[in-house]
Parts: C-alpha cells; sequence; structure tokens
C-alpha cells in the first residue's frame, strides 16, 4: 500500500510537469478514537504548500501538491487526570487530488467532488504537559513517522483560478501521537482521522 501510494504521487507529478502553478493553504483539525478513559480535544493547526493543476479535460483534473502540514491533538486522562498533554506534529506531505468537475457557469462556477490519497513523513514533534512551555522532541522512539490515507471531500472553482475545498482525512496508519517518553498506552492504541479545509490559488 505504502509502495503504491508514493507511486502514484510520483506518477500524478510527472504528468502535471507541465500544468498550471498553484499555491495552497488552509485549516487541519486532527480527531480520533482512543481508550474511553482519554478525553481528547482538538487545537486547529494549519497547512500550506505548492502544487500543479493538471487539467485532463472539462470533466477531471489533478492536483499533485507538496505540503508542509502540522497537526494538534490535546489529551487527558478521565480516571484520575493526572496528565494533561498537547502535541503537534510537523509533515512534509505529498496529496493528490483527483477533481471530477461539475459546470454550473461555465469558467465562472464549477462544482467539485474530490478524493485525495496522501503520503507524508514527520519532521519534526513538540510537547506540552499542564500548561508549560512548548518541547521539542528528538528521540523519535517507534513513532511512525511514515503515513499513508485518502482523504474524500467537495469544493467549488470559482473563474478556473480558485479553489475552496474541504476534505475528511482517514489515516491509515495507526495512531499518530506516540513515543513521548512514558505516554500512556491509550495514545499509543489510538486512531486518527482528521479535516483539511483549503483554498488553492491557480496560475
Amino acid at each position: 500500500m505504502k509502495k503504491l501510494a508514493a507511486l502514484f504521487a510520483m506518477l500524478a507529478f510527472c504528468l502535471c510537469a507541465n500544468a498550471q502553478f498553484t499555491v495552497i493553504g488552509g485549516l487541519t483539525t486532527t480527531t480520533g478514537k482512543w481508550s474511553e478513559s482519554v478525553k481528547t480535544e482538538n487545537f486547529s493547526q494549519f497547512h500550506v504548500g505548492v502544487g500543479a493543476c493538471c487539467r485532463l479535460g472539462p470533466a477531471f483534473a489533478l492536483l499533485p501538491a507538496l505540503v508542509y502540514n502540522v497537526k494538534g491533538m490535546t489529551f487527558q486522562e478521565l480516571k484520575d487526570g493526572n496528565w494533561n498533554l498537547k502535541e503537534r506534529t510537523s509533515y512534509l506531505e505529498i496529496p493528490v487530488q483527483i477533481q471530477l468537475h461539475v459546470p454550473l457557469l461555465p469558467k465562472i462556477l464549477d462544482l467539485m467532488a474530490i478524493g485525495e490519497p496522501f503520503v507524508s513523513y514527520a519532521i519534526s514533534r513538540q510537547y506540552q504537559e499542564g500548561g508549560s512551555d512548548w518541547t521539542g522532541v528528538s528521540d523519535w522512539g517507534d513513532a511512525k513517522r511514515f503515513r499513508y490515507g485518502v482523504g474524500l471531500g467537495a469544493g467549488v472553482e470559482l473563474f478556473s483560478h480558485i479553489q475552496v475545498s474541504a476534505r475528511y482525512i482517514w489515516d491509515f496508519a495507526g495512531s499518530e501521537f506516540s513515543s513521548l517518553g512514558e505516554v500512556p498506552k491509550q495514545i499509543l492504541d489510538g486512531k486518527s482521522s482528521g479535516l483539511k479545509v483549503s483554498a488553492a490559488l491557480i496560475f
């Protein structure tokens, strides 16, 4: 699965070698499923990057990109309340949007259905306990730095140069929040997902 996702991303970039340059940015939120004894709260982070929009006729487009994506989450033990942990992790990510366009007003307004497989690699991690300062993590231990998954969503394209979209993201690699010293097993065993809301300018 990992090799297929990476190969697909590289092929998409090759297909779009002569496509329109694109700048992408937006908000990233993280949700997930952990133990019932763990309370989680998201705090929104961000993503920003560049890509190439490749038109494949009036109805289809590919948009591969290279994105800096930051995810964050707060964890709290409900049983005895002996820990409260915030964590944020930064990734270099290659998402490849597969877009189906439905023109409403030709060259003015398109509706879009979007599928977005992605691969990513964690490059930095920070945590905060009990309101203390953010601390960087240098020892990754058994943390899963390589990620892969898929997003599904919808959006609009305006004047063939502005796209606004939202995608729900499923991460297939298991919990990304792990290996911070004595991190409780409830976090290590969790599964995460999330939401990305983006704006893209196509030149």
